[in-house]
Order: C-alpha cells, then structure tokens, then sequence
C-alpha cells in the first residue's frame, strides 16, 4: 500500500538529495515483499518504508533510497546504496555484506546484526539511540565523524573491530568486548552512567582522554584499556581481573568510585590521584605510578588480601592526605616509594624506599600493625582530654614480678614512664594515667618483667593527641558474640581495622554520621581468640586489643 505526499523539489534541492519524485510512505503487504514491488521501482526518494514486525524486507544491490526512513520490520541489505539521511526505527537489521553511508544516519531501538561485514559511516556524526549492535568475527564499526549514542548496546566477539575517528559521547550505553576484538577511540572517550567489560585479549586505545561518569568498568583476563591521554573516572567502579591491565599514559584520577585489582591485574599511570574513593589490591595485583601517587580526601588503600600472594604499589611519591588511609596487609605485600617518605596533611613523614608486611599510613605516620607481643597481655589506650589512661590484664599476672609502662614517640625509641609492681594475689588488672604526653602521636607498650627475670611485651596502643582531642571506647571488652560496639566523639569519618595477632588484616571499613556504632566482626574469629582493633578518626589513631569470648 502506498500513500503520497507531493513537497517541493526546491526542499530537495536545499537538502542536497536528487529530486527524483515525490515523498512517500509505503507499508509492506507481505512478508518476502520485494523491494522494487514495495516501491514500485528500483529506488525512493524521501521516503517513509513501514514493515509489520516480524516480516522481512529485502533490500537488494540494484536498490537505493534517498532521505528515507524505515520502521519496523526486519531488513536484509545486499549492497543497497542509502544516500541522503537515513533513520532506522524499530528495525532489525541484518548485513549480508558491507556499507558505506556518506551522510548521515540514525538508529532508533533497533538491533544491527553485523554477521562479519562493516558499517562505515564518512561524512556525518553516527547517532544510535536505544539499539543493539552485535558485531561477530570480522565485522567492523568506523564512525569518521564520530558517535553521539545512548542507552544503547555494543557487543564485540571475535576479531571485530570499533573505530571512531570523532569524538565519541555514550550515555546509558552497555559495551562488551571479547576474544581479540579491538576498539579505536581517536578523538576521546566520555561514557556517563553505562558500562565498559573488556575479556580475553580485547585491546582497547583512547587517543585523547577517558572521561567516565557513574559507569561499570570491568576489565577481565588478558584485556587492555589504554587511554593516551589523562583517565578520568567518577563515581561508579572500576575492577581489572587476572592480568588485565588499565594503563592510561597520563594521569589517571578516580573520584568517588571503588577500585579493586584481583588476581595479577594492573593499574599504571603516570600520576594516579584517588579521592574519596576505596581502592584495595589482592592477590598478585599491583598499582603503579611513575610520579606522585596520591591517596586523599577520605580515601583508603588497602595492599594485599592476607593471602600468601604478594600485592605491590609503587610510586615515586606519595601523598596520603584528608584524613586518608594506606595499609600494607600483612605477608609479603609491598609499598615502595623512591622519596623514601610521604606526606600526610602535617608534613613528610619518613618511612625508606621499601615497606613489605603489615604498616599503616596515615595522619598519625606510619605505624607497623605487626604486634610485638610475646606476652598475654590485653592493653587499652583512651585519650581523656589530654591524658592517656591505659588499662591492662595479663593471664599469666600470677608469675609476672613488675609492668614497666613505656612510651615511644617514633623511631622505636621507648621511654619508661613507670614501674608497677605485679600484685600477683590480684585479678590482674592495673590501670596507669599519662598526663605528660605532648601533643601528637605517642605509641604505648607494656614490659612484663617476669619472676624469672624474662622480659615480654603486649601490643603497642596509640594515641594521638591534638588540640581538642576527644575519646574513643570499644565494648563490651571481652565480647561475647560477634558484635562490639565503638563510640567516638564526633559524626566525622571514621576508619575501622581490624587484626590478627600476627599482623593479618581481617576486617576494613569506614563509618560515619552517628557517635555510637555497631560493628559486627568477621564470624571466622573463634572465642578465645585475640584481635587488635585499630580506630582513625582524624588526627587520632587508637589500637584496643580485644578478647573474644
């Protein structure tokens, strides 16, 4: 059936597009209706082509259309000559073999099966809305003036390849590329609230810069994601498995996002900034960065997993700031910073080229989480004011001659503030107040002078001590179950450690907006069961150690 609408060939003509007749709609009879049968000839101009779904339009090689629209339906195309501007709407659209559009052309919640050929569009931006594109071994995709796409799909397997020699803008738009697919972004890359999963030995290149809002990134197996220029991400996440590697040649900053590196996955860059994002490294993982790597406002990097494999960061420098956190879990993970120091948000804080095992970075310095205790002794530190009270019991108080309570305020040098005599007919519980401490960090350890004359030592407690310093309490300690509860003098950003005897990290979060907090331990700590629970809060690090009962 055919309806007719007369214009003027002046429109045509002002358009760019032959005047050949006049505009129509046609709308297929039925399914198999050829195309010169539809049209009533061998091309159309400016015309509307309506296909019931489900039925099938072919559009043959001796065939074109000028200007024209087509909805619904399924069209297979063999070598059809689209000329003028063209729109899809509705269609599935099957390729028997390559085309070329040298104006302009839209897709609307349509379906484009590429089945090994190529769409190469020359002369105008590709606009594809709501669509799926699915490109099979040896199918290509090449937008010369780039791609303007939304809410839509790209899927790549095989060897297919994706080529935008113009700026591409992707909102809403789900790529997936796997096998040996490749895709070419010569003009930047701005993806807003989609995603990007590359698998196998998909090779991805952003000439220009990456810009990711709000999206999914997902970079698995042996898969590359090479921006050229500077990488920026907010929000969202980002994850690269196995040996992938994200490696733009810039700076790469993350803003508001989680990253996590599995396996032997890799993130370089020259520089890398993280704010306000948490970013862990496990198994074999590694980060690097070939200048300063910087770990600020509100951010956490955890190295290592706990596992027997080793995580690595490297950078030139290193900047933890806004009351930020760097831990190095214990084993073999490591940190290396060829300043030999960083800078927290008072000053540079040395800490050598190379830190392997367990230590902290943050406000407070560096502290190593190993605990040096020999000794059962659970030792408390709380900040009253500007006076630290310590509290201790010791299982074996029955066979203990003295406590010497010491105090270091860095580079392991330690000060006796106090002998206490053992009342070994006691319970064994004694308390000592340090109203001497200057203001900053202060670590607290007890000596257990033995009966025998054999020395041993608890876990190291810290304090840090600033103008307007308030408290921090764990209970119940003991705890009965696995839930504690931690109360803090203000609503501010809280970090939360939590560790073996040993040095292993077990548990990391963050808390904020309440005073009081219920934290619920990991179920794999067993009564009888000694853990280190480190708190940050600001300027101000506390260590308690905690009996599980």
């Amino acid at each position: 059936m055919k309806t007719t609408t007369f214009l003027f060939a002046a429109l045509f003509v002002i358009a760019g597009i032959p005047f050949n007749g006049m505009a129509s709609t046609y709308t297929a009879t039925s399914d198999g209706e050829s195309w010169n049968t539809l049209v009533g000839g061998n091309s159309c101009l400016a015309c509307t082509i309506d296909i019931p779904a489900g039925w099938t339009i072919a559009l043959p090689s001796t065939g074109s259309c000028a200007g024209c629209t087509f909805n619904g339906g399924i069209l297979s195309i063999t070598s059809f000559s689209f000329t003028g501007s063209t729109t899809f709407e509705n269609n599935t659209v099957n390729l028997n073999s390559s085309i070329t559009f040298n104006n302009a052309a839209t897709f609307t919640s349509s379906t484009v099966n590429f089945g090994g050929n190529s769409l190469t569009f020359n002369t105008s931006i590709l606009t594809v809305s709501n669509s799926n594109f699915n490109m099979s071994n040896g199918s290509s995709l090449t937008a010369n003036k780039g791609l303007a796409s939304g809410g839509s799909t790209y899927t790549l397997t095989g060897n297919a390849t994706f080529s935008v020699n113009g700026g591409t803008t992707s909102s809403g738009d789900n790529i997936t590329m796997s096998n040996t697919a490749s895709a070419t972004f010569n003009s930047g890359l701005t993806l807003t609230n989609g995603s990007f999963t590359t698998n196998n030995t998909a090779a991805v290149t952003v000439n220009g810069t990456f810009t990711s809002s709000s999206s999914t990134l997902s970079f698995n197996n042996n898969s590359s994601f090479n921006p050229s220029s500077n990488a920026n991400i907010t929000g969202g996440s980002v994850t690269v498995n196995d040996n992938a590697k994200l490696d733009p040649s810039s700076t790469l900053t993350v803003t508001g996002s989680t990253v996590t590196v599995n396996t032997s996955g890799a993130i370089s860059a020259s520089a890398i900034d993280l704010e306000s994002t948490n970013a862990s490294l496990n198994g074999s993982s590694t980060l690097t960065a070939s200048g300063t790597l910087t770990v600020g406002t509100g951010s956490d990097l955890t190295i290592g997993d706990g596992s027997t494999n080793a995580a690595g960061v490297s950078a030139s420098n290193l900047n933890v700031t806004g009351n930020s956190f760097v831990g190095v879990a214990a084993g073999t993970n490591t940190l290396k910073i060829s300043s030999g120091k960083f800078k927290n948000d008072h000053g540079s804080v040395a800490i050598g080229s190379s830190i392997t095992g367990c230590e902290t970075l943050n406000n407070s310095g560096a502290s190593s989480c190993t605990v040096l205790a020999l000794a059962e002794i659970n030792l408390a530190a709380v900040l009253q004011g500007t006076t630290a009270e310590l509290s201790w019991t010791d299982d074996q108080n029955s066979t203990a001659d003295s406590y010497l309570v010491q105090r270091s305020t860095g580079n392991d040098n330690w000060t006796t503030l106090s002998t206490v005599t053992a009342v070994t007919s006691s319970s064994g519980v004694y308390h000592f107040e340090d109203r001497t401490a200057m203001p900053g960090t202060s670590d607290y350890r007890i000596v257990r002078v033995g009966q025998n004359g054999n020395s041993s030592y608890s876990a190291i407690c810290t304090i840090t001590i600033t103008h307007a310093a308030g408290s921090i309490n764990i209970f119940p300690n003991p705890a009965t179950g696995h839930t504690i509860y931690i109360t803090v003098p203000g609503t501010d950003r809280l970090a939360l450690n939590v560790y073996t005897l040993t040095g292993q990290l077990v548990m990391h979060t963050t808390l904020q907006g309440q005073t009081q907090y219920p934290v619920r331990l990991p179920l794999q700590l067993t009564a009888g069961t000694v853990v280190i629970v480190q708190t940050i809060l600001a300027d101000q690090t506390v260590s308690f150690p905690l009996l599980l009962q």
